[in-house]
């Protein structure tokens, strides 16, 4: 691990991160005839040291670079990981803190699988194991017998969640898909670490917007941030509302936004169902952080409105509306014919047109130029075609006022057309004359 991370106090029961506490594991395989016996094969009273015998056979890593080798071993070692697995799930085993500590420990493979050390396996060869050990570990998490030990502050503290955090570096999916179900996992049960664990996602969002882009684990950790927000309680507290401005929004304008830009959406739409006032801000983000340079992620942007208008209902954005429609304007007459599709979709919405008729005294003057010449003159037959039916909206709407804007359009053709004569004059007089003066000149010089 890099960094220094909180810990307890040296008094306490706290079960050490795994990638700190597993040595080095690798060993030849069990004999076949030491082999230990089937849960069912053996006395209640006797299941719990057979459970932890099996763990701690399990607690070797092999050399997976080479498929031959130990296979033997393996094997053996993933039926006793899958025997495990059904046995948590289906005994209902309690778990107390002895074999919570071996399931920690065996646990430490999913870390080494990260790459550590040359030596160690990685996620994609050594999978087989490595996932067996997160469904194992998951079942443990899920089991009804440990959900008031983990509530006990001695069973995972602050550096366990940080080394969990750092494996959604993994470049394996399935990887970091159980390592968020593990983190969400811990974040329902344990109440004392839920504070620790937003602060410690919110520092890898802030770490992605401003200092290194890369966005490997963005999408499941906002996924986590989702299912978070879904459970808050209303009114919100400051501390989300911060995370929103301060966290969430500005992830809009990293490089890597296109990866993360679904689940991120979703968190927006989550904030704006506990409070619908916020689309006002949340758009009013979106429209300064708007991309200038990628028709791709402007199609981002205008989807991730729609999601916002769905939710909150257009009443909500008022304090926006000047400034949106503007964006609309300007993305109507978009020579990418994607980017201009994706704003005439939003006429297609009920909700959205009743909200443009009823506001159309001020919105007609922003839209008009751009719906009349994209109606006549972009080069996409679509796009003329449905802009066309826009401008009859208009029409439809508030005939005089459409009316008044062609004709104030006009009038402000007319006026660049009489200037631009104007100043084309001017500059053909000043051509003249220098003309004249060069001729001058030449005569003078020839004399």
């Amino acid at each position: 691990m890099s960094g220094q991370v909180l810990v307890s106090p040296a008094n306490s029961r706290v079960v050490s991160s795994p990638r700190k506490s597993t040595p080095k594991r690798r060993v030849g395989a069990p004999k076949l005839d030491n082999k230990l016996p089937r849960f069912r094969d053996v006395g209640f009273n006797e299941r719990q040291q057979l459970f932890l015998e099996k763990v701690q056979q399990c607690n070797l890593i092999y050399n997976f670079t080479e498929s031959g080798l130990d296979r033997q071993s393996k094997e053996a070692k993933l039926l006793t990981l899958n025997e495990l697995q059904r046995y948590v799930e289906d005994s209902g085993l309690w778990v107390d803190e002895t074999m919570w500590r071996a399931l920690v420990e065996i646990s430490g493979e999913m870390y080494d699988a990260m790459g550590n050390s040359d030596e160690e396996p990685t996620p994609e060869i050594a999978w087989p194991h490595v996932g067996a050990v997160y469904q194992l570990f998951i079942a443990a998490l899920e089991s009804k017998y440990l959900i008031a030990e983990l509530a006990d502050e001695s069973h995972v503290d602050q550096e366990f969640v940080t080394c969990l955090l750092k494996l959604f570096e993994s470049e394996d999916p399935r990887e970091r898909d159980f390592t968020k179900k593990i983190l969400h996992c811990i974040y329902r049960v344990c109440h004392h670490l839920r504070p620790f664990i937003r602060q410690s996602i919110n520092n890898i969002f802030l770490k992605v917007t401003y200092e290194t882009g890369t966005c490997t684990g963005i999408a499941e950790l906002l996924e986590m941030v989702s299912s978070i927000i879904t459970g808050l309680s209303v009114p919100l507290e400051g501390e989300y509302i911060v995370t929103l401005h301060r966290v969430l929004l500005p992830l809009h304008k990293a490089a890597a936004f296109g990866k993360y830009h679904l689940p991120l959406a979703h968190c927006m739409t989550k904030f704006i169902e506990k409070r619908a006032s916020l689309s006002n801000e949340v758009i009013a983000a979106l429209l300064r952080y708007w991309p200038r340079t990628s028709s791709e992620k402007e199609c981002m942007f205008l989807d991730e409105i729609g999601d916002i208008m769905d939710a909150s209902g257009p009443t909500e954005f008022t304090h926006a509306q000047e400034k949106l429609f503007m964006q609309l304007a300007k993305c109507t007459v978009s020579p990418h014919v994607l980017v201009a599709r994706r704003a005439l979709f939003f006429w297609s919405n009920e909700k959205f047109c009743d909200f443009v008729e009823a506001h159309v005294e001020s919105i007609l003057p922003i839209m008009f130029t751009s719906v009349y010449e994209s109606s006549d003159s972009h080069w996409n037959r679509l796009v003329r075609s449905t802009t066309y039916d826009v401008m009859m909206f208009f029409v439809n709407s508030n005939p005089h006022l459409f009316d008044d804007c062609l004709y104030s359009y006009h009038e402000r053709k007319l006026y660049k057309a009489t200037e631009q004569a104007t100043r084309d004059g001017h500059w053909e007089a000043v051509r003249k004359r220098a003309d004249g003066s060069a001729w001058h000149g030449l005569g003078t010089n020839m004399g």
